[in-house]
């Protein structure tokens, strides 16, 4: 009976593998890269891999599930994070790349100038002095280390602050004015300024004006004159 039950979930784990391509190794591999990137909500923001609790074991299955349907590894931790919220991020992140010290800085600076400071004036978290944007830009930084692509990085950034802190935020619906409403103001300002300047009268118009009342003035009394 035993061997049955084996031989079962054998055909069962070959049969995901021709179905998402993987093979059993690469999706344990990505579900334990996940793991160490993200936090068990109820684990003082500790990588999840490091907990067998209920729940992070729970977590740990739901994550093998949507790895095994196809999620790419953006995919997943946004369905994470819309369940879950910011008690997915990670206050230690354990470093998993293989990366070089200077890769890591230059991917850091690469990733910091497409993300705003939402503390200040238009400025890049790369550019800005700000202690929130040394926060952010300390938080890429982990992000990389921790085996995040430079897309990554950024979505998950993206879902702690919302499409604002994008430098070129995606033109969609709850975007579009950041997009449009430059654009617009300078249009108001314009038709502003016209209606403006054909409204008020020109100064020879003003002087064309008095000089006729003079002459009508002068007109009345000479008529007044000769009576």
């Amino acid at each position: 009976m035993r061997s049955i039950v084996l031989s079962l979930l054998l055909v069962l784990a070959s049969t995901i593998g021709v179905a998402t391509g993987q093979t059993g190794e690469e999706i344990d591999a990505r579900v334990d890269a996940l793991s160490r990137s993200l936090s068990c909500p109820g684990c003082d923001g500790t990588p999840l891999a490091k907990h067998e609790f209920p729940l992070a074991t729970d977590l740990k299955t739901m994550i093998k599930d949507l790895v095994e349907e196809g999620r790419s590894d953006l995919e997943i931790r946004k369905y994470l994070f819309d369940r879950y919220g910011d008690a997915m991020a990670l206050s230690e992140i354990e470093p998993v790349s293989d990366l070089s010290a200077e890769e890591i800085k230059t991917r850091t600076e690469t990733v910091s100038k497409t993300l705003r400071c939402v503390v200040c004036q238009n400025q890049s978290i790369y550019d800005s002095n700000a202690p929130l944007a040394e926060d952010m830009r300390r938080l890429v930084q982990k992000r990389i280390e921790a085996g995040d692509s430079d897309e990554e990085a950024r979505e998950y950034l993206r879902n702690l602050y919302g499409d604002y802190v994008l430098m070129s935020p995606p033109l969609q619906m709850n975007t579009i004015l950041l997009w449009l409403g430059p654009a617009l103001l300078v249009l108001l300002g314009g038709v502003w300024f016209l209606s403006r300047l054909h409204a008020a009268p020109t100064a020879s118009e003003a002087a064309l004006t008095e000089e006729q009342r003079a002459r009508v003035a002068e007109a009345l009394a000479e008529r007044d004159r000769s009576a």
